[in-house]
C-alpha cells in the first residue's frame, strides 16, 4: 500500500500512465515543480511513457494511484481501467484536455496544475475508499 520512507511516514505512491515520451518529459517537469513530496507527502515513483497493457500492468502493480493520461474518459482510458482497477487502488484521470491552449500547444503551467489537480482528487477518493474498507472490516 503505503510507500514507508526512512522515517517511517506513509507516502502515497502515484504512478502516472501517458501515451509516450514527449508528453512523459512535461509531465516529469511538471511533477519535479510543483513538490509533491514536500507539500502533499506524495511520491510519483514512476511515470509509464505507454499504454501498452502488458507494460503497464508490471509497472502500475502496487501504486496506491494510478493516474491514466486522455482525452477525457476515452476508449484508452476505460481499457486500462478495467484492467487495472482493484480493491487497494484507485484510478484518475490525467485529462489532456485541460493542459491544451488555443494553438493546440501545450501550457506547462495548465499542466502542473492539472497533474495536481488530478492527484488531490483522486488520493481524496482513495482516502475515502480506505474508511470505506476499515469500516467493512469493523462490522461484526
Amino acid at each position: 500500500m503505503f510507500m514507508e520512507t526512512q522515517n517511517h511516514e506513509s507516502k502515497i505512491d502515484v504512478r502516472i500512465i501517458v501515451g509516450g515520451l514527449d508528453i512523459a518529459q512535461l509531465v516529469s517537469k511538471a511533477v519535479n515543480n510543483i513538490q509533491l513530496e514536500n507539500d502533499y507527502n506524495i511520491i510519483v515513483s514512476s511515470i509509464i511513457p505507454t499504454v501498452e497493457l502488458s507494460i503497464v500492468k508490471k509497472v502500475a502493480n502496487g501504486a496506491d494511484i494510478l493516474l491514466i493520461g486522455g482525452y477525457g474518459h476515452d476508449e484508452t482510458y476505460n481499457i486500462l481501467y478495467n484492467e487495472l482497477k482493484t480493491d487497494f487502488n484507485h484510478i484518475g484521470l490525467f485529462d489532456y484536455n485541460n493542459i491544451i491552449i488555443e494553438d493546440e500547444s501545450i501550457d506547462f503551467k495548465l499542466a502542473e496544475k492539472e497533474i495536481l489537480n488530478s492527484i488531490i482528487k483522486s488520493t481524496l477518493s482513495y482516502s475515502l475508499n480506505l474508511i470505506n474498507l476499515s469500516q467493512l472490516f469493523l462490522i461484526p
